[in-house]
């Protein structure tokens, strides 16, 4: 009888051994729609273009942690060139904002904010009214120009922006003209530490852009946790414009649907949603008129009904939206939800080991991320070659 015991507890020790690993496919719909993005990347392959190639990618909380966007920023920067990290927020806006290529530190004093007036890249501004506030981020990422991005406001506080041991002071008090303004600073490339420590007044930050010495492919990931895409129509577009005439976008991404799945249709009809990504597009289209544009369906996502997760069944419906807008108004089209297996995935991926969905079975784990990212990047490159093939590149 202690034999058994001892056997059943040594079993029931026994760490169970890894699930296979997942190996998606997908393929980009409507791939023709990214003929501009396409001819502007192979310019860079040729050596024919030496300015950067940027891919403004806007989303939900899949997109603020780059979730789905590392493994194609990588893929592209290997193929096309590595032209730096891109913009990404001080601190920590989220909790679990760490994208690739930095590593975010708590901060002091800097709050989140959704500013009509101050929309910010991500839509977010980092706010600050207190002296000696501080938001830092320590950035891995091989990076030769760190530049600031903040507001400038009546109130606006003046502020210390250290890049390793260089100081540099920044008044953002301006009471003539409001709008972004922007600190530059070169350093030896590498990896380096990033802070700005606030005076008195109000401080405004949205974030830095980590560019590298060399041309290439720069990939924003610029999500804001629970947005929708009648969230992206809202930003500030006068402001949001300005910004990206000064870093035009060649590819703009928008990967909406998560929650608007999650959404009852009795509160927020079917046809609303379809309606906000219809102005969602034409707003990326407004903003970036050379630009191609992609729409990232969304994952599988469940609800608990009893004992049992099933897919929302809402989900299909914002997948059939969202496919038949990209078609129509000549935008790319990949389908998440299809490539990692359909309904029910949550459901399983939880049950791998290691888990590859969270206990929300909304989000997902380091690996299913990374499965699911993976299958993006496949699918865009996949695409550019068989757009090269077929003699796109003439």
């Amino acid at each position: 009888m202690i034999f058994s015991s001892l056997l059943l507890a040594a079993v029931a020790a026994t760490p169970a051994a890894p699930s296979p690993a997942l190996e998606l496919r997908g393929t980009i719909e409507f791939s023709a729609a990214l003929a501009n993005f396409f001819a502007a990347t192979r310019k860079l392959e040729s050596g024919a273009l030496r300015e950067d190639i940027r891919v403004a990618h806007f989303g939900d909380s899949h997109s603020t942690i780059d979730s789905l966007s590392r493994s194609a920023r990588t893929a592209l920067q290997r193929r096309f060139g590595n032209g730096g990290r891109g913009f990404v927020m001080l601190g920590r806006p989220y909790d679990w904002y760490n994208q690739d290529g930095i590593e975010s530190a708590p901060g002091k004093g800097f709050a989140r904010e959704k500013h009509a007036e101050y929309t910010g890249p991500g839509g977010l501004v980092m706010h600050s009214q207190a002296r000696g506030s501080l938001i830092s981020t320590q950035v891995q990422a091989t990076t030769s120009k760190v530049t600031l991005v903040f507001e400038r406001s009546p109130t606006g506080a003046p502020l210390s922006f250290y890049v390793d041991d260089t100081i540099t002071a920044v008044s953002t008090k301006d009471s003539t003209k409001t709008g972004a303004a922007y600190v530059e600073v070169e350093v030896p490339a590498g990896s380096h530490r990033v802070e700005v420590r606030a005076g008195q007044g109000d401080a405004w930050v949205y974030g830095v852009e980590l560019e590298s010495d060399k041309s290439g492919i720069v990939y924003d990931a610029l999500g804001v946790d629970g947005a929708r895409a009648s969230d992206f129509v809202k930003y500030n577009e006068p402001w949001l414009a300005a910004y990206m005439a000064r870093r035009p976008a060649s590819l703009v991404v928008l990967a909406y649907g998560a929650n608007e799945a999650s959404d009852s249709n009795a509160t927020k009809p079917l046809e609303e949603m379809e309606q906000s990504v219809k102005d969602a597009v034409a707003k990326a289209k407004r903003l970036a008129p050379n630009a191609s544009c992609l729409l990232l369906g969304p994952p599988d996502i469940e609800s608990k009904v009893g004992k049992t997760w099933t897919t929302n069944p809402r989900l299909a419906e914002v997948i059939k939206v969202e496919r038949a807008v990209a078609s129509a108004q000549g935008c790319a089209f990949f389908d998440t939800f299809a490539a990692m297996g359909g309904e029910g995935t949550a459901q399983a991926w939880r049950q791998r080991t290691p888990a590859a969905s969270r206990p929300d079975h909304l989000h997902y784990t380091p690996v299913g991320y990374r499965a699911l990212s993976d299958a993006y990047a496949v699918a865009l490159m996949s695409a550019y070659d068989a757009w090269a093939r077929q003699g796109g590149a003439k």
